[in-house]
């Protein structure tokens, strides 16, 4: 019977790398690299890695499940976390100073109009900037944000004002056009990171808790 071509093609990958793995472990003998405290030290951690992962597989995770229910719960509990960020349209302007920023936001709170402020004050900082942060026009997440801005804006409304200095550059006046609060993601959409979240503390616990136990069960000595 002919042998398919993809089964060659496997068999000659398989083999090749039987052959890279058995020339390179003589080739290092060869040269003396089993030796090294380097290479030794490796060779340590990758069995230390493969015990490890041997000791969870069969004493830890097999007793670690996960319901639909405790799912739910911990979705509930952290509905933030499966939610969307606060987004905000905004409208800004951007200053070379401080105190021209704070006088603009003056003349905004006492009633006038955004596009008179923008032409009629001093102190803007030129349009090809490249330092301008840009703020205007678009839809932003606030976690899309400056740190710093997110907490300034977090619980920000249509109408609302900021003046916002940048640490690294300029002062800037932010008016919030439009405001969309977070929205929760559906469970169903979510549920197999609410079940991962879970399994991970779980795993975690599960692990302390046969720690504790060795523990008590054998003594520990200090040396």
């Amino acid at each position: 019977a002919t042998v398919p071509q993809e089964i060659d093609a496997k068999k000659a990958t398989i083999l090749k790398d039987k052959l890279v793995r058995v020339i390179g472990a003589i080739e290092a003998r060869s040269q003396g690299i089993d030796k090294t405290e380097e290479y030794i030290n490796a060779v340590d951690r990758y069995r230390e890695k493969v015990l490890f992962e041997t000791f969870m597989s069969r004493a830890v995770l097999p007793d670690v499940k996960v319901t639909q229910a405790e799912a739910r719960d911990y979705y509930q509990t952290n509905i933030a976390v499966f939610s969307t960020p606060l987004m905000l349209k905004m409208k800004s302007l951007a200053f070379l100073d401080e105190k021209s920023g704070q006088n603009a936001l003056r003349k905004l709170k006492a009633g006038s109009d955004f596009k008179w402020v923008s032409g009629n004050v001093t102190g803007l900082a030129a349009e090809d900037d490249k330092s301008i942060l840009n703020f205007g026009g678009n839809l932003l997440a606030i976690t899309a944000l400056p740190a710093d801005l997110q907490k300034m804006v977090n619980n920000a409304r249509a109408g609302d004002m900021f003046l916002y200095n940048d640490p690294a550059a300029l002062t800037y006046v932010l008016v919030v056009e439009s405001a969309f609060p977070p929205q929760a993601k559906p469970f169903d959409e979510v549920k197999t990171d609410a079940a991962k979240s879970v399994y991970g503390r779980k795993v975690k616990e599960a692990l302390d808790d046969y720690v504790a136990k060795l523990k008590e069960a054998y003594e520990t000595e200090i040396f």
